[in-house]
């Protein structure tokens, strides 16, 4: 195995297992939450979260890919980063401090202003983060991230719970979120010796490749949260609350497994993107991984909703059972988006993948407040089938551009859709034997269905690692990583 294999390996690892342990502290804050705090209180968080994180999203001008994208980086462009963050952060915290009684007017029944003032002081915090640590992600060495992770997450729970034992309210997830930006930024300063200056240098260079990002990650964010915000015009607070609790249960796994699984393959495209065949080859295998890891996921949350939703939430949650199946189907395709879309940055299509974001708004937009007059569990699965829709079209648009096997990619979908499909007809066999329920099920069943598939796919990796290239990469990939396993165990 080469040093870039172990390398990747090793960058995977790490991601993977700072975001399980952030988002399993996390599950444990939901769950505490979900028994603690009302559907109203989650719909304010998710009022409060909508319009902070597009203020956050409106000063985000690209300055990560811009570094990780560089052939060569110096001091003068991550202080043009840091200067750019803090220049940009601060004017758009005083343009919400602005928009704050307009905002508390359209939902006024809901009296937003105070948490509105609190929430705004996340924005100039991560304004100040260390610049510096973008090498890390560049040269694919997440160490230092995942111990400052580790305690970043740490540092918000105990806030989090400190809020709750004291106040149990919405207040609890707005000071969680103020001190976890604290500790990344502070972090951020012991973790890499680099230390930013303002400069105004090297700028121009930046906003020149960070002009396309920032209306992508305009839209793109808009397209994400645009079915928050007609559900919080359609529906009441109580919906409200619970599609926004829904949605995140549905997330947990797309930000604990699949995000930290193809960011160091993303990370690979910049460097590969002079020559068409080996970024090709590239994208057919991270098609590949993201396939396998993405549709096992969408099918156990499809068929068994209900053990996920008694254990994380509780029981007075039931009536969510259909809507958190029917939300799965966001996980179909999310992943992929982000695939292509970071393909076609490195291929320099960002004004191509701005227009397809525009379009796919449009699309998803208008097909909601369409069919949005309806039930919550429906408008979730439209919200899903026209997120997947919009996916196809920029899937057939790449395959248009770049060379790889479409027919081959559909296989395996097909392998891993039936796979998965047996898996679940395997849980469902030993739940009817099983008189067990909450959390007893579910970890029987997760274990159960992880089990079947895990074993059946690495059977179906080994019998076609001789005929195909991707595969026998993949298995020489496991079986690193599997040897690692054992090393430090033993």
């Amino acid at each position: 195995m080469n040093n870039a294999s172990s390398k990747l390996i090793n960058s995977a690892s790490l991601l993977i297992a700072g975001k399980f342990f952030q988002r399993s502290v996390g599950l444990i804050s939901i769950v505490i939450l979900a028994r603690v705090l009302t559907p109203q209180d989650f719909a304010i968080a998710a009022i409060i979260s909508m319009v902070i994180y597009f203020f956050d999203v409106l000063s985000d001008l690209g300055n990560e890919q811009y570094i990780i994208q560089k052939k060569e980086v110096s001091d003068k462009d991550l202080d043009a980063a840091w200067t750019i963050n803090i220049l940009i952060k601060s004017c758009l915290t005083l343009l919400l401090v602005l928009c704050i009684p307009f905002i508390n007017s359209f939902y006024s029944e809901m009296q937003l202003t105070g948490a509105l003032l609190v929430a705004t002081c996340v924005l100039p915090i991560r304004a100040l983060r260390n610049s510096g640590i973008l090498r890390f992600q560049r040269e694919l060495v997440y160490k230092q991230l995942f111990f400052l992770t580790i305690f970043q997450r740490l540092g918000s729970f105990c806030a989090v719970m400190l809020m709750i034992w004291i106040y149990p309210s919405f207040w609890a997830l707005i000071i969680g979120d103020i001190t976890s930006a604290l500790i990344f930024t502070f972090g951020s300063y012991i973790v890499h010796t680099f230390r930013p200056s303002f400069s105004l240098k090297n700028i121009k260079q930046q906003w020149l490749f960070s002009r396309w990002i920032l209306a992508k990650n305009i839209i793109g964010y808009t397209r994400s949260q645009i079915d928050t915000f007609i559900v919080s015009s359609l529906f009441n607070a109580r919906d409200l609350g619970r599609y926004y609790l829904s949605r995140d249960i549905v997330m947990l796994p797309s930000q604990n497994l699949l995000t930290p699984a193809i960011q160091p393959l993303l990370a690979t495209f910049s460097a590969k993107h002079h020559s068409g065949n080996s970024l090709g080859r590239q994208l057919e295998f991270s098609l590949l991984v993201t396939t396998m890891l993405t549709i096992p996921i969408v099918f156990y949350i499809w068929y068994f909703p209900a053990p996920l939703i008694d254990t994380i939430l509780g029981e007075q949650w039931s009536d969510s059972y259909i809507l958190l199946s029917r939300l799965s189907l966001l996980v179909l395709y999310i992943p992929f988006i982000v695939l292509f879309e970071q393909i076609m940055i490195a291929k320099g299509w960002v004004a191509k993948l701005l227009v397809f974001d525009i379009a796919s708004l449009i699309l998803i937009c208008s097909g909601l407040l369409v069919l949005g007059d309806t039930v919550l569990s429906e408008f979730a699965m439209h919200r899903g089938l026209l997120g997947i829709g919009a996916t196809c079209v920029l899937i057939l648009f790449i395959r248009v551009q770049m060379n790889f096997s479409l027919f081959a990619w559909g296989i395996w979908c097909l392998i891993c859709a039936a796979v998965s499909y047996l898996s679940v007809l395997g849980v469902q066999y030993i739940n009817r034997v099983s008189d067990s329920s909450g959390v007893v099920i579910l970890l029987i069943s997760g274990g159960v269905f992880t089990s079947l598939y895990a074993a059946a796919m690495a059977l179906i990796v080994r019998m076609l690692a001789p005929r195909n290239e991707n595969c026998l990469f993949l298995k020489r990939l496991m079986t690193k990583y599997i040897a690692q396993i054992r090393e430090k165990l033993g």
